[in-house]
C-alpha cells in the first residue's frame, strides 16, 4: 500500500504541474485553455491579475485529493487580491510565520498600496524558492531573499498548510 504524500507536499506537485503555463496579453485568458476553465471556476476575470487565483486553485486541486471539507473554508480566505487573502488567513486558524515551509503560501504587498503578490513555497531557507502564477507572464519558479523588495514590494509573511483530516 502506497503512504499519501504529506499536504505540503501535494501542494507543491500541483503547482509544479503549471510551470510554464503562459497567459495571453493583458492578464486576457491563458494559452492553455484547461488552465483557463480551471480559474474560471476560482473566480479569474479577463484583466485581473491572477497570482492569487493560482495559488487558491493549487491548494483547492491539493486539497481535494485528501480532504474536499477544506474547500469551502478556502472559497472564503482567498480572494483575488494578495494582500486581502493574507489578511483573511492571518485572521483564520490557519498558522502565519516569517519563515517559509514546503507548500506554504507566500505573501508581498507593494509599498503605500492594497495590492501585492502571492506564490507557493516549494523549498525553504534563505534563498527560498518558490512557484507564481503571473509572474513574467506565466507559472514561474522563482529565487528569493527572505528581505526580498524588489521595487516597492515588502515580505508580509507566509502561510502553512493545514493538515487535513
Amino acid at each position: 500500500m502506497s503512504e499519501i504524500p504529506s499536504i505540503n507536499s501535494l501542494i507543491v506537485q500541483v503547482a509544479e504541474s503549471y510551470v510554464g503555463k503562459e497567459e495571453l496579453a493583458n492578464n486576457a485568458g491563458f494559452i492553455d485553455k484547461k488552465l483557463q476553465e480551471k480559474m474560471l471556476t476560482v473566480g479569474w476575470q479577463q484583466g485581473w491579475a491572477w497570482c492569487a487565483l493560482f495559488c487558491e486553485l493549487v491548494w483547492k486541486e491539493a486539497y481535494s485529493k485528501v480532504n474536499s471539507l477544506y474547500i469551502e473554508k478556502l472559497d472564503y480566505l482567498f480572494s483575488a487580491s494578495a494582500t486581502k487573502t493574507f489578511s483573511n488567513f492571518e485572521d483564520s486558524n490557519f498558522f502565519v510565520s516569517n519563515k517559509p515551509a514546503v507548500g506554504a503560501l507566500v505573501a508581498w504587498q507593494y509599498k503605500d498600496s492594497w495590492r501585492g503578490h502571492l506564490g507557493i513555497v516549494t523549498k525553504p531557507g534563505n534563498p527560498f524558492y518558490t512557484i507564481e502564477g503571473n509572474w513574467g507572464d506565466k507559472v514561474s519558479r522563482c529565487k528569493k531573499e527572505l528581505s526580498y523588495a524588489k521595487g516597492d514590494v515588502n515580505l508580509l509573511g507566509f502561510v502553512y498548510p493545514k493538515r487535513p483530516f
